[in-house]
């Protein structure tokens, strides 16, 4: 049986209707954003790491740049996001200027940084990010991708 324009367009529309009706998430575009601190220098958490905290950590601040053009008018919650990573956990916590929510998620996980109705086409603030993670499982440099997802209800 083969698929017509008009059924094509019917389930097109369904699945519109369906993410307006049940809520949706979406990539917010953090392209604008910049590391102020590109590297990002990880030290021994513990003064000796052979008492068994084998944690390293280190501090960079990043402008944050989302943009919610597509979201004016709606109410809307925006979250920060890190992938599982081959390392192993990596925990991130985050202090903000007051724009956005300051918080904490792990790898693998998504935080809470905005919820509310969109009222600006930019959000914007800067985030003082500590990441800590088992320094045991570090043998070269890592790249860590956040992301931001916007969830409408």
């Amino acid at each position: 049986m083969r698929s017509t324009p008009f059924k094509v367009l019917m389930w097109a529309l369904g699945l519109a209707l369906h993410a307006a009706a049940f809520g949706a998430t979406f990539l917010v575009d953090d392209s604008k954003s910049t590391v102020l601190d590109a590297n990002l220098p990880l030290q021994w958490r513990s003064q000796s790491p052979s008492n068994g905290d084998h944690a390293v950590q280190g501090v960079t601040r990043v402008q944050v740049r989302l943009d919610t053009s597509a979201w004016v008018g709606r109410t809307a919650r925006i979250y920060m996001a890190l992938p599982a990573q081959p390392i192993g956990l990596v925990k991130a916590s985050w202090q903000t200027q007051g724009q956005l929510l300051s918080g904490q998620l792990n790898s693998g996980q998504r935080g809470l940084v905005w919820s509310g109705p969109v009222s600006k086409p930019m959000l914007e603030d800067v985030m003082t990010v500590t990441i800590v993670s088992d320094g045991r499982l570090l043998s070269a440099a890592q790249l860590l991708r956040f992301y931001f997802e916007i969830d409408l209800p």
